[in-house]
């Protein structure tokens, strides 16, 4: 057991080093209060119900024994008047027998934070004893150099807590050398549960976890002479999460050590198997830390073999060749190494590429190499040291022009090789700087960036007293927050200049997209619809952007106002003036509507109801609709035919559906829905239908592959003037696959925007 429970209530845990709470249950310590927060002092009673015996106990986290712990012989008195953290380890000394277990608490009273609370209890030999200690022995690595811990978590409302016992490393590569050290903490059943349980980071799906970092805020800490915030990492990751790429979950946490106050750190999920296992399915993988340095270079899991025969290929090959381009692209996921990349030259990390390139891919057949966002701490106008020779504005170094260099030291220009050699090819370039426009007028833009700094500065400035006490600073913290702002502002125009030089374009223009007559529409520009017009954007001259008409519900498209033309998807080339404003018009009753059919629910291989997929769309249609011929499809283009449809047979009870019937598809075939479903439901008068695929009214055709997956997506189709599936009308839209939207799947300019399920 992880938690040691008295009376069912989780009033501390166990030592697990020696002896097993099983074999001795009786010479368990009693705690009169659990760990966690208190806002008014107490008496803490230790008892014991083993007739004759002794309490000793320490608050210094040592182990007690004869030498170091002292006799219990009246409550512990814990005050409010002077906050603190005090850790009590106690253990029972029966008369005729050994000492028994070491019970570890954590008790919080009277701190005055607004963070999460952290206690880490560990005997102070396991960090400073000149033999043992991990704090002295600050290169040694793996197992043999993992201590035991006690931990005690409280939550930002002092609501919730949890106490687990663990183990602890130290963790990182250079600031291992620094005062303030990251730690790495690893769950395991030799200290009581293999896994930690429980819903660490907001927004998370995953709440159990074999390991965690506490990491120091790397360059971003309490250096001398460094403009340091312990927000830099964070502040990327949320950027990450916006603009849909990797990364993982972090949140600040105060941490006390032995009851001492050790500083903010980042509480944060580790980069693993397991990880991988968790966030993607991916089982077994390849995951690599900085390959191309030849001195810090890790392989974390699997091994390098795909990644060399990979630069083998790019090295030998010409990508402006489109077979050996598309080779590339079947091995590397080429959407996440643009927003990688971008992210890392926006956010000005100078430690990159050299450094802290982390990637993975699945070891199996069509598995693509990934970057995921990690240790982004020296970015956004951090000082650069002198080693690196740069004077003047920190916030206009130009990064971009190293992604053409070829002599790093370090890394003999292979960390730039791939990306070096992609941009040999003119559709891949026009595809980078079209990314780069788009998320500098949005996810990068200083409106989008600002209030997300905001908040990470107001969760930390009521606690930074509690670096400061701990680490000290030369720096003052809200000057260099300053320092973030400006550079939050100033750094989007930066990066366009850098762009622009770097590749040789004309320059830049604003675009103005203007509003069509209200309640008719929109415009999407790259996909993404602007749900305010007017709305203006800056873009490269010379690249085309994709701007797509978008209809309300109810009205179609029928052209640009201007020279545009009447095609709703444009790739204009931007070489002069820049102007879009669409124009719509009401569709006839009669044809069917974006919104006539909504998705109500959807499950892709249940287990615990109806096996396999199945899903639930609902008739929003006042006056009822013809649903005969319609399609369903997981294709990940409406003109696709290699994933699955199933069309709604022609029979008269689907001829006139009513308003807010809806229809239950069971899209599996198997023994058990065989026999659960004999026959469909096709009587409306309950506003319900039940269509099974196995019963002959969801039809298959020549595109019978219809099977739902983890990351996949789901569309109502009506079907259009002629056979070819191009004109389809789009009318509902979902999808979990990070890939695949309305826009792509080619419903937008239908005016179905898609929602995930």
């Amino acid at each position: 057991m992880a938690l040691i429970f008295l009376a069912l209530a989780g009033f501390y845990s166990l030592d697990h080093r020696e002896e097993s709470l099983a074999a001795v249950p009786s010479e368990v310590p009693l705690f009169s209060r659990p760990s966690g927060y208190y806002e008014d002092g107490f008496q803490l009673v230790l008892s014991t119900v083993v007739p004759g015996a002794k309490i000793r106990y320490t608050l210094d986290g040592a182990s007690p024994t004869a030498e170091t712990g002292v006799l219990y012989t009246a409550p512990i008195r814990l005050s409010s008047d002077t906050p603190a953290v005090t850790v009590v380890r106690a253990r029972v000394e029966p008369p005729d027998a050994a000492p028994g277990p070491v019970a570890t608490a954590s008790y919080f009273v009277g701190v005055t934070a607004e963070l999460p609370l952290l206690s880490l209890v560990i005997d102070p030999a396991d960090m400073w004893d000149a033999e043992r200690g991990i704090y002295t022995h600050i290169e040694e690595r793996g197992v043999e150099w993992e201590r035991p811990v006690d931990l005690t978590f409280v939550d930002e409302d002092r609501s919730q807590s949890f106490q687990v016992a663990a183990g602890v490393r130290l963790h990182g590569e250079w600031t291992r050398r620094f005062e303030k050290k990251s730690l790495r903490l690893y769950f395991r059943s030799k200290y009581g549960a293999a896994q930690l349980t429980y819903p660490l980071f907001p927004g998370n799906e995953v709440t159990t976890f074999d390991r965690l970092v506490l990491h120091n805020g790397g360059n971003d800490s309490t250096q001398p002479e460094v403009n340091w915030t312990l927000l830099r990492n964070a502040l990327i990751t949320e950027l990450a999460f916006a603009m849909g790429t990797n990364a993982a979950y972090t949140r600040p946490v105060l941490l006390f050590i032995n009851g001492q106050p050790w500083g903010i750190y980042q509480l944060r999920e580790r980069i693993d198997e397991q990880f991988l296992a968790d966030h993607y399915g991916i089982e077994e993988a390849d995951i690599l830390d900085s390959p191309a340095n030849q001195w810090v270079s890790n392989t974390v899991a699997g091994d390098r073999e795909h990644w060399e025969q990979l630069l083998s290929y790019v090295k030998s090959h010409d990508l402006r060749d489109p077979t050996a381009y598309a080779d590339v692209a079947a091995q590397v996921d080429l959407a996440n190494l643009i927003d990688y990349t971008l992210l890392q030259l926006y956010s000005g990390n100078v430690d990159w590429p050299e450094h802290n390139v982390n990637q993975f891919r699945a070891r199996h057949a069509g598995g693509r190499w990934q970057w995921i966002v990690w240790d982004n701490d020296y970015s956004f106008g951090l000082n650069l040291p002198a080693y690196l020779g740069f004077e003047g504005d920190i916030v206009t170094l130009d990064l971009v022009q190293k992604l053409f260099e070829e002599d790093h030291a370090a890394t003999a220009g292979e960390d730039t090789l791939l990306i070096r050699k992609l941009f040999e090819n003119p559709d891949f370039r026009q595809r980078f700087l079209q990314r780069a426009a788009e998320l500098l007028n949005t996810t990068f833009a200083a409106e989008a960036v600002a209030p997300r700094l905001e908040r990470l500065v107001a969760a930390l400035a009521p606690d930074i007293d509690y670096e400061l006490a701990r680490w000290g600073s030369s720096v003052h913290w809200a000057l260099s927050v300053e320092g973030m702002r400006d550079y939050v502002h100033r750094r989007p125009d930066a990066l366009r200049a850098h762009l622009v030089t770097a590749f040789d374009l004309p320059g830049t223009v604003e675009c103005i997209f203007a509003p069509p007559d209200v309640g008719e529409g929109s415009v999407a520009v790259a996909g993404r619809v602007l749900e305010e017009l007017p709305w203006t954007g800056v873009y490269f001259r010379g690249i085309p952007i994709e701007l797509q008409a978008v209809p309300a519900p109810g009205y179609r498209f029928v052209g640009w106002k201007g020279p545009e033309g009447e095609a709703p998807l444009l790739t204009p080339p931007l070489a002069g003036e820049c102007a879009f404003t669409p124009s719509f018009e009401p569709l006839s009753p009669d044809l069917p509507w974006a919104g006539d059919v909504t998705f109500t629910a959807y499950q892709a291989d249940d287990t615990a109801g109806i096996e396999g997929d199945w899903f639930e769309v609902r008739v929003e249609r006042c006056g009822g609709i013809d649903l005969r011929g319609w399609r369903l499809t997981d294709n990940d283009r409406k003109d696709a035919t290699d994933e699955g449809s199933l069309f709604l047979a022609d029979v008269p009870a689907l001829a006139a559906v009513p308003c807010g019937t809806t229809l239950h598809v069971i899209a599996t075939r198997s023994a058990a829905n065989d026999a659960r479903y004999p026959q469909d439901d096709l009587a409306a008068w309950d506003r319900s239908l039940l269509l099974y695929i196995g019963n002959g009214h969801l039809i298959e055709g020549h595109d019978a592959w219809f099977d739902l997956g983890v990351q996949d997506n789901l569309a109502v189709l009506a079907p259009g003037p002629t056979a070819s599936y191009t004109d389809d009308v789009g009318i509902a839209f979902i999808s979990t696959h990070p890939l695949v939207t309305a826009a792509s799947f080619g419903v937008l300019s239908d005016g179905v925007k898609g929602t995930a399920p």
